[in-house]
């Protein structure tokens, strides 16, 4: 035994060596078996979630379940139980030793994954994803640090039946969950706590595409953050990563029933590694307590009669479709560097293991006559309904994928060759299925009318939901201002949203009405500034008479203060000419017809009339004051005459 064994013996056998890593749910040690004679790994889990009501209960029947499953891909549990640590009890299992490290420790040294090393590892992760989830349990906590290579160059999935189990117990309460376990977390477990097959192959899309560029999608600088920043949100996927990009962004959907299964996953990668080029060797990170390693992971190798192999999802001919699982054991996945070969001698020995797996009927079926097949109605059908109608023909039937607003994910849009086509066995033939809508890129709003906008994401799909308008300065009546989604505010032009996604529209109600000033008695200057303040334009008219504002001053506006206009708008002032007054005319000795044609053609009246009428002017007045020639008085003004 390795002197590194030198920490306490748990359960009278297990003698701890190393810890290997902690976090707030549990920590790891390597350990010795003192009764098997080999090295394993310890996993003990923190006393306060082990003291839960329920928990030790559900922890060893989740143990119980995990070690009755025995796969290449899985991780093996030898035993389980409790024990004290620091005067309280912890459970723990014990695990196969996994020596070539995981692909967190990988990722951790600043490498990454090319996408073909990538597929490696994610089918892999599915081939025991699809035996978890057929015995119906669910992982919980598929990431880079529970995805460990072994010493035999196959990766395994660790912590298999207890992860859900500690998983469950950490998300009662989100306090206790770290960032770290939530940037792997699917949607539906962040929004609504529900955990299911599906939301495993969300986790695993997550690791692959963080395998490959570095960093996890929608991760952030806190638990919250990183949860919300993934609800309702498309997984943003490169176009660069090629065959890989539509498998991953489906992987990825938020909804769960718009995902695939593990098995479906598995087979969908399968189909992209025709596409690709061969992955180079992996450089395992380490090799445990064996040093380091320079070997490498090799491509999947699941003998063709292995029963926890990945599945069809129903039986079908030795087709394009279903060699890709047998595949793998050579030419599909194959992990030495070599160039680029024909199709042919790619798809050749595939399609001869295969057949070899069939029971060695390959020499037979060439002395088979050849036999022709009529096309059926498979439009509308299922993808498993149609590959099962077609099951029996011989042809070499490929899926293509393709996005449709019309047919839901995973039905039959189209066959190639169509419907009711003679078609000899062995010929190729395509099931298109639907993917569902495709994403809608948004477009930009700002600018457009409104009319505009609304046609605009009508013919994306989307639906234009105007916001009460708001004035503005710079942005002309009608036109978009703002648009935001509301269910995803940090959206911008260009990211991605599903159909029929509603789409928040602000419009301009132009420039804020302008409140007219009260502009009598300004100057003219006075008036144009207090108007331009406003947005308004002064305009002049002739001067005007007034006796009540001096000379130079405004003396009337068309437009009465405090009435609203619109900016812009032209405001008409008079400057006023002072009082209308006209000058006294000479009367004296003048008759009393004489007077009064004198003062009416001088603008003025005759007022009271004293003395004898048939006599002539001897005094005049306004407003009981003597009057004289050449004095002004306000036109109009009545003069009283004495008449002798």
């Amino acid at each position: 035994m390795d002197t590194q064994f030198n920490g306490r013996v748990v359960a009278g056998r297990y003698k701890l060596g190393p810890r290997r890593g902690s976090g707030v749910d549990a920590a790891v040690f390597d350990a010795f078996d003192l009764v098997e004679r080999r090295v394993v790994a310890m996993k003990v889990v923190h006393p306060d979630l082990s003291a839960g009501e329920g928990f030790e209960r559900a922890f060893r029947f989740a143990a119980e379940q995990g070690a009755s499953i025995k796969h290449p891909n899985i991780a093996a549990i030898y035993d389980w139980g409790a024990d004290v640590w620091n005067d309280r009890k912890a459970m723990y299992v014990v695990v196969e030793h996994v020596g070539g490290g995981s692909l967190r420790e990988y990722l951790d040294r600043g490498r990454t994954l090319s996408p073909s090393q990538a597929l490696v590892v994610g089918l892999e992760t599915c081939k025991a994803l699809d035996v978890i989830h057929r015995r119906g349990l669910v992982h919980g906590d598929i990431r880079p640090s529970t995805l460990v290579f072994g010493d035999d160059q196959h990766l395994r999935v660790t912590d298999v039946g207890l992860a859900n189990v500690v998983g469950e117990a950490l998300w009662t309460d989100r306090a206790h969950v770290s960032n770290a376990l939530a940037m792997y977390a699917a949607p539906e477990l962040a929004e609504f706590g529900e955990r299911g097959p599906r939301g495993d192959v969300y986790s695993l899309c997550l690791t692959m595409l963080e395998s490959m560029s570095g960093a996890v999608p929608f991760a952030g600088d806190s638990t919250v953050a990183t949860l919300s920043n993934r609800i309702g949100r498309l997984m943003p996927v490169s176009a660069d990563l090629g065959p890989l990009a539509a498998v991953l962004e489906r992987a990825g959907r938020p909804l769960p029933d718009d995902r695939y299964s593990a098995a479906e996953f598995g087979r969908a990668l399968v189909q992209a590694a025709e596409k690709l080029p061969r992955p180079a060797p992996i450089s395992l990170p380490n090799a445990g307590l064996f040093g380091d390693s320079s070997g490498a992971i090799a491509r999947p190798t699941l003998p063709p009669e292995d029963p926890t192999a990945i599945a069809p999802m129903a039986p079908s001919p030795v087709t394009a479709e279903s060699v890709p699982i047998a595949a793998t054991t050579r030419a599909a996945i194959d992990v030495e560097p070599a160039p680029r070969r024909s199709r042919l001698r790619w798809i050749l020995p595939l399609l001869l293991l295969v057949a070899a797996a069939g029971g060695g009927a390959a020499y037979a079926v060439t002395r088979h006559p050849i036999h022709t097949y009529v096309v059926p109605h498979l439009t509308g059908l299922a993808e498993a309904e149609a590959l099962n109608e077609i099951s029996g023909f011989g042809w070499t039937t490929t899926v293509t994928r393709e996005a449709s607003d019309a047919v839901p994910a995973g039905i039959v849009i189209r066959t190639e060759p169509g419907e009711a086509i003679s078609l000899d066995e062995k010929q190729p033939f395509q099931l298109i299925v639907s993917t569902g809508p495709a994403p809608r890129p948004l477009p930009n709003l700002i600018g457009m009318t409104l009319q505009q906008a609304t046609a605009s994401l009508d013919g994306l799909g989307l639906v234009l939901v105007p916001a009460p308008p708001a004035y503005d300065e710079t942005v002309p009546a009608g036109t978009v201002i703002s648009w935001m989604v509301p269910d995803q505010p940090a959206l911008k032009a260009g990211d991605t949203v599903t159909l029929k996604t509603s789409v928040s529209v602000l419009v301009s109600a132009g420039p804020k009405p302008r409140v007219v000033p009260d502009l009598t008695g300004m100057t003219i200057d006075q008036a144009t500034a207090a108007l331009a303040t406003q947005g308004l334009v002064l305009a002049q008219v002739d001067p005007q008479f007034s006796s009540t504002v001096a000379v130079g001053l405004i003396a009337a506006q068309d437009i009465s203060a405090n009435t609203t206009l619109e900016r812009g708008a032209p405001i008409n002032v008079a400057v006023s000419k002072g009082p209308d007054v006209v000058a006294v005319v000479p009367l004296a000795g003048l008759t009393l017809q004489q007077t009064t044609d004198a003062l009416t053609a001088a603008g003025l009246t005759v007022g009271v009339v004293s003395g004898n009428p048939d006599g002539l002017l001897v005094g005049a007045q306004y407003q009981g004051v003597d009057i004289l020639p050449a004095q002004l008085l306000p036109r109009g003004s009545a003069i009283d005459i004495t008449l002798a």
